[in-house]
């Protein structure tokens, strides 16, 4: 793999110094004088920030593709977890991204021929007529079973009821939303103990909380599978069929877990996660810093030999900061002291230097008891130092883009 992949890179990087203006002369390091790579150095090129892709589009184009990865398309990132930035991708990227997907899909023996719906924003106007109309198969476009099954858009706006009527109408086995709405989706719905009837869900775009997964199976009775991937880099891993943990699409995208002191991370040690997708020739994302930690894990008993990414640790946007400067989080820790605050579910924020707010709804009614005794153990065992505060509320707080971040750090 590792032969692969510096075959790949190495085209890559050819290619972005010879018709990219923002890597003309940033790739220097790894280059010998004959033109030959030094694989030694890969070190020495520098991380690529979010604010260099937004300060450098154009600069970061293309002026040839390779043969094959064409044509292109734009978008844009939401901005809801960072600076929002506009990203060329070819369409080769695009097609390797389908593959990586139908291989997991494989992994979590899915049935091609079956019906699935999407839960997206953005849809056109007349969204609600489309809905009731198939948009083809959606399996393995080389799979004679994959050409009888069906997918549906549906918008996330609308209300439980009408998402459930619709899955219903169309004989939905299988899901496809952004994390946080389908669960929402199942808190309301084990409230009004209504229930749905799906084979498996894939949630994409945040992480999967721990909590997620009950309730979706009691709300659902569906499985929870999980894609990791971005604009920039495309997929970037997949959940195992074993578990949580994510096997990493090591056939299409360099993963790097690095420390703060850019050393790779050890297995279980959390570090800021930078990628290098292989094809997006277009705007190459060379050690683009993706904005998320993460932790490797130990190879996986189910035979797949991908590296695994055991978690996904959160955004470092949004880590909480001590009043010396140092920066930590809060995800993996504080969750097991959930039961004691009672908490359907909860945001952790910090507004100040020295202050928290924990913004939750209660499973019952409010427990000021039960503040006082959540609040004594995490400042003991995480918060030292911090004032905590609580204030009840109704419904996920959802960011302009739709996405719930369960830990988030307003002080910036």
């Amino acid at each position: 793999m590792r032969a692969f992949q510096q075959n790949e890179l190495g085209s890559l990087l050819r290619h972005a110094r010879a018709t990219v203006p923002f890597y003309k002369t940033r790739l220097d390091p790894i280059f010998k004088a004959d033109g030959s790579i030094d694989w030694s150095q890969w070190s020495k090129l520098p991380i690529l920030k979010r604010a260099d892709v937004a300060a450098n589009y154009e600069a970061m184009q293309s002026s040839k593709l390779p043969d094959g990865h064409g044509p292109t398309a734009t978008d844009t990132t939401s901005g809801s977890t960072g600076l929002p930035i506009k990203i060329t991708f070819t369409k080769l990227i695009g097609d390797i991204g389908f593959t990586m997907g139908w291989r997991a899909q494989r992994w979590w023996d899915f049935d091609w021929s079956a019906t699935r719906v999407n839960w997206l924003g953005g849809l056109p106007a007349d969204w609600e007529a489309k809905s009731r109309v198939s948009k083809g198969p959606w399996g393995c476009d080389d799979d004679a079973q994959a050409q009888r099954g069906q997918f549906y858009n549906y918008h996330v706006t609308t209300s439980v009821d009408d998402k459930l009527k619709h899955l219903h109408d169309v004989n939905a086995r299988y899901l496809a939303a952004q994390s946080n709405v389908p669960y929402a989706a199942g808190l309301d719905m084990l409230k009004t103990n209504k229930r749905g009837k799906l084979d498996s869900m894939v949630l994409f775009s945040t992480s999967i909380e721990p909590e997620y997964y009950a309730t979706l199976y009691e709300a659902f009775g569906a499985k929870v599978h999980g894609m990791y991937s971005s604009k920039e880099a495309g997929s970037i891993g997949f959940t195992c069929s074993t578990g949580s943990h994510y096997h990493a699409c090591a056939e299409s995208v360099l993963v790097e877990i690095l420390d703060s002191d850019g050393r790779p991370c050890e297995v279980g040690q959390s570090g800021r996660v930078i990628v290098t997708p292989f094809y997006n020739t277009a705007q190459p994302f060379i050690r683009y810093e993706q904005g998320d930690l993460a932790s490797w894990g130990n190879s996986c008993a189910c035979g797949i030999t991908l590296p695994v990414i055991e978690k996904l640790d959160g955004r470092i946007l949004h880590l909480f900061t001590r009043a010396d400067g140092t920066r930590f989080s809060l995800s993996s820790s504080i969750d097991k002291l959930g039961p004691i605050l009672g908490a359907e579910f909860w945001q952790f924020a910090q507004i100040g230097p020295k202050q928290i707010e924990v913004r939750y709804k209660p499973t019952g009614s409010r427990d000021i008891l039960r503040e006082e005794k959540f609040s004594a153990l995490a400042q003991q065992e995480f918060l030292l130092g911090f004032e905590i505060s609580y204030k009840i509320i109704k419904n996920l707080p959802l960011t302009k883009g739709g996405k719930f971040i369960k830990y988030v750090n307003e002080t910036y």
